[in-house]
């Protein structure tokens, strides 16, 4: 068995956390930026009293100002980098625990302070393909269409969406 480091893969992804966080801070010292704060690994304090779902939210970027009850709009972000499996799609199964936390944190939001959920987007980047069938589905769940050949896909995608991640 050759020596293989084992570590490397998570130093990998720690590394790519931390290049996207830095090149998305520097957009801060633009003079015209309407990008106002960053959060990294979370949200800020003040979004929700709860957590729900802020383990997913690895990079949350507020603009306009520093909190989601002030700003214009905030974006909260999962990054996943691979190494190893950088060709291998993302299958719905494998984004479950991402859409069971974004859901999980939408609600929240629209429960504690209903209408500020439309200034959230919740973004999912990776190095790795997304499958074609999951992308289709998400758009058939997005325009409130007929699930059709990707049935299978948007069925999950509901049914992760409605559950809680505990």
């Amino acid at each position: 068995m050759p020596d293989t480091d084992l570590l490397r893969a998570s130093r990998d992804g720690d590394q790519f956390h931390y290049h996207w966080a830095a090149r998305q801070a520097l957009k801060l010292l633009l003079p015209d930026a309407d990008l106002t704060a960053i959060a990294v690994e979370g949200v800020s304090p003040d979004d929700t009293q709860g957590e729900a779902g802020e383990d997913v939210v690895d990079i949350a970027e507020y603009y306009g100002a520093t909190g989601l009850h002030e700003a214009n709009r905030v974006v909260y972000r999962q990054l996943k980098h691979s190494t190893v499996q950088a060709t291998e799609e993302w299958t719905v199964s494998g984004l479950s625990k991402t859409v069971k936390g974004f859901a999980e944190k939408f609600r929240q939001i629209r429960q504690e302070s209903p209408g500020l959920e439309e200034k959230v987007t919740f973004e999912f980047l990776s190095n790795r393909p997304v499958r074609e069938s999951v992308l289709r589905a998400i758009e058939v769940l997005a325009a409130g269409g007929e699930p059709g050949k990707y049935a299978h896909e948007v069925k999950y995608l509901r049914q992760y969406a409605d559950s809680p991640t505990m």
